[in-house]
């Protein structure tokens, strides 16, 4: 699926990428895929995500998603298998489904994220920048996740030309459907780079959060049908210097069709800004019942 960055207890917002790098002409190699189809309808998708965790106590995490998109309707869904929860992309608004787990208020079971037209997020930055220094805690604990979305299913290898001309694998078949396999390596601190500065961060906020992002490589493996459509996408992202890091795989199938995909009932949606309070609530509640536990003994 495209990428859908996860929202943390504090923030963390998508940034539209603007078109950064080169964009040469097609090789011969490229061109084989076939002519390009744009791809207007709906296409079902399955990811399976694995991260890989160091530390003292090195660890491995899957996860496994299932959804559709809908490119008519600038509409998604997704549903994450081991926890059963949705979320509901419609245009600039995002919905994230809550468990019971998670104690949210009787007849809640949404968070509303984004649709702000007058949000900032460099003065966003500035304000968990200044929560850090206050509290003399590491920046990443109040640092904004900025990403850029992945394309449209049949956009992969135009995406990938933004940094690099990508390398022609081989052919291999995709669920049973032959398709040319493509090979590129993303250089995501740029294009966030150039994210901000479309955004009109200045040149020190952008040096600041920079900083706070580890220096990853991550390469990008397309399977292209002969419609210019991806079939499978492998993103395999390396934090350089570590062992740690995350294989994210993709595949898109069932092209076209039918998906109803609804926002959810405005009674049980809750807007971002209370759920942060109802989170922080929760947090300062936890807190002190340890604290009051660590002196009874």
């Amino acid at each position: 699926m495209p990428r859908l960055l996860g929202v943390s207890l504090i923030a963390a917002f998508a940034l539209v990428a603007a078109a950064c790098g080169a964009n040469p002409v097609p090789s011969d190699d490229v061109a084989d895929a076939g002519e390009k189809k744009e791809v207007t309808g709906t296409v079902h998708f399955e990811t399976v995500s694995r991260a890989s965790v160091v530390g003292p106590e090195a660890e491995t995490f899957d996860s496994r998603s299932t959804g559709v998109i809908d490119y008519a309707n600038d509409r998604s869904e997704h549903r994450e298998e081991s926890s059963g929860c949705r979320t509901i992309v419609i245009g600039d608004v995002m919905y994230g489904e809550l468990s019971a787990d998670e104690g949210p208020p009787a007849g809640k079971r949404w968070v509303e994220y984004g649709g702000e037209d007058d949000f900032d997020s460099e003065a966003l930055f500035e304000q968990y920048q200044q929560r850090n220094a206050d509290e003399e805690d590491d920046i990443s604990s109040y640092r904004i996740i900025f990403g850029t979305p992945e394309p449209a299913v049949d956009d992969y290898l135009d995406y990938l030309r933004e940094d690099s001309e990508p390398e022609r694998v081989g052919e291999e078949d995709v669920r049973g459907v032959p398709t040319t396999h493509y090979r590129g390596e993303l250089n995501m601190r740029s294009r966030i780079e150039a994210s901000l500065e479309a955004e009109g961060w200045t040149s020190a906020n952008i040096k600041r959060y920079l900083e706070s992002v580890d220096e990853t490589r991550q390469m990008m493996d397309v399977w292209v049908d002969s419609e210019g459509r991806a079939r499978r996408v492998v993103t395999t992202d390396a934090t350089m210097g570590t062992d740690a890091g995350w294989v994210t795989t993709t595949e898109y199938f069932d092209f076209g069709l039918e998906a109803e995909i609804q926002a959810p009932p405005a009674a049980e949606v809750l807007e971002s800004e209370e759920w942060e309070r109802i989170t922080e609530k929760q947090m300062e509640t936890e807190h002190e019942d340890s604290e009051e536990s660590s002196c009874l003994h």
